[in-house]
């Protein structure tokens, strides 16, 4: 079996890259060929979405290799969304759109998909789900949203697959008072709203708690200057963490995890244990559904405050996560069957 596998690969995303090595390693089976934003001698360019890379012509190669393969894997992610980035949604609509051309099934695979304001963004979510012969969804949101553009048709439930490679690699060893901050750059992070952030942090500081801040995207300069920015103002030291891995090991025994990002949660709460505030971007994204099915709080920067730090019973949430992670692993497990499934039959087919 070929597949092409296509994702936010090759940005230096920790969360991304992790789901890139899912599907390397869980389905040996298949002969991947990995579509990245800055392709190794190993892996193949991304299709074109702008001047520029049309220019290249590079993509040439990712076509031959499309005609030659048994379908396109959009391998895990929110990739249909507009949360982050209109345009993000139509880069992957233009995969849609030569893998059609190609004639080639396509196959969504462990997908969140949506919030959309993006009136093309919401097309192109709906030329994915109306065209992919096999669709598998993250959470209960994505699903609930794709539902109506799929009627009588199969979508499978199932979780970030993530969470298989993590797993029983966290020892939680309680430490007095550790908070964890995983920022991201964004528009959010408005002078008013740093200056309201590190003050907040100040307070926290001040009582006797730790802070650490935790980058999973360092080699995004924008990260990079966001994070470092705050380190300096906060005194608080910075971990840059390229691999999951390194993530988890920088917050194992914290008392709470306060992210941006959504792998940062995987590795918090459902591979660590340990609670968390999300700092979503909208109302119903990714790490607000998330933070609603692990019970923890959903805040955006603007609304966060030291006082929900300070008046959350963390030990009780904690309780609640630990079997939490064995059902969504029961989850993935089931998703990866049925994957599997489908990609032996599109190969023969």
């Amino acid at each position: 079996m070929r597949y092409l596998l296509v994702g936010n690969y090759g940005v230096g995303n920790a969360g991304d890259e992790s789901l890139r090595e899912y599907f390397l390693r869980r389905y040996p089976a298949v002969e991947w060929q990995v579509l990245s934003a800055f392709p190794t001698h190993s892996e193949l360019p991304r299709f074109p979405a702008g001047p520029t890379s049309f220019l290249s012509f590079r993509w040439l190669r990712t076509v031959h290799a499309l005609i030659r393969s048994d379908g396109m894997v959009f391998g895990g992610g929110s990739l249909f969304t507009d949360a982050e980035s209109p345009h993000a949604c139509f880069v992957w609509f233009m995969h849609i759109f030569f893998a059609s051309v190609c004639r080639r099934p396509i196959l969504l695979a462990f997908q969140g998909i949506g919030p959309f304001t993006n009136p093309f963004a919401l097309f192109a979510a709906r030329f994915a789900v109306r065209r992919a012969s096999y669709i598998s969804v993250r959470d209960t949101a994505s699903a609930e949203r794709i539902l109506p553009w799929r009627k009588n048709a199969e979508v499978v439930q199932t979780f970030d697959p993530s969470i298989v490679l993590l797993q029983n690699k966290c020892e939680y060893i309680r430490a007095k008072r550790v908070f964890v901050l995983i920022p991201r750059p964004s528009s959010q992070w408005t002078k008013t709203v740093f200056d309201n952030v590190v003050k907040e942090f100040h307070a926290l500081i001040a009582e006797g708690a730790e802070l650490k801040i935790v980058s999973m995207h360092p080699q995004d300069p924008r990260e990079r200057k966001l994070t470092e920015l705050l380190s300096r103002t906060l005194r608080a030291p910075l971990h840059e963490s390229l691999v999951m891995d390194e993530v988890i090991r920088q917050i194992a025994g914290a008392t709470c995890v306060i992210t941006e990002r959504y792998h940062g949660i995987i590795a918090a709460a459902l591979c660590c244990g340990i609670p968390f505030v999300a700092l979503r971007l909208r109302e119903g994204d990714k790490l607000d559904a998330l933070a609603r099915m692990c019970g923890c709080p959903s805040e955006t920067l603007p609304t966060f405050g030291n006082a929900i730090l300070r008046d959350t019973d963390w030990d009780a949430l904690r309780a609640g996560l630990v079997s939490l992670c064995e059902q969504n692993v029961k989850l993935v497990e089931q998703g990866e069957s049925s994957l599997k499934q489908a990609l032996e039959r599109f190969a023969r087919g």
